[in-house]
């Protein structure tokens, strides 16, 4: 149910964390600490504030890790490629606990098909822009 707060919008965050530690008996802190208000420490000895407590950001912000907006945008919602490569990846293996040989050409096969699709690319936008030329030069 956790993973269900990455789909509100961050201003419903909180709220949404607390309707869900009403209706579970999951232990959230570690969430809330670490995805969403972040902790509280005692306030150093030596501080100059009056505040007994001091905040500590979340390790994750909620900007990097929620989707809402990319969801209503019908967006991308993958926000780590290096995630999506390592699954990716991972189909490509199709087995655990592969020899180091294996797994090198298996890198060398995607890097020889990240190039290919990168060449291709370009190529593209070369082509694109001499018909744009073109275009233009004959509108003149």
């Amino acid at each position: 149910m956790l993973d269900g707060l990455a789909f509100l919008p961050i201003c419903d965050l909180t709220a949404g964390l607390q309707h869900l530690c009403e209706i579970t008996l999951l232990a959230a802190d570690y969430f809330d600490a670490t995805y969403i208000n972040g902790m509280c420490r005692p306030a150093p000895a030596n501080s100059t504030s009056a505040e007994a407590q001091q905040r500590i950001l979340p390790r994750f912000s909620s900007e990097t890790w929620n989707v809402h907006q990319l969801t209503l945008d019908n967006k991308n919602r993958m926000n780590n490629f290096a995630d999506a490569w390592n699954r990716r990846f991972q189909c490509m293996l199709e087995h655990s606990h592969l020899s180091i040989r294996t797994i090198i050409e298996m890198l060398r096969a995607d890097d020889a098909e990240a190039v290919t699709t990168l060449a291709k690319l370009k190529n593209t936008a070369i082509c694109l822009t001499s018909v744009v030329g073109e275009v233009l030069k004959s509108l003149r």
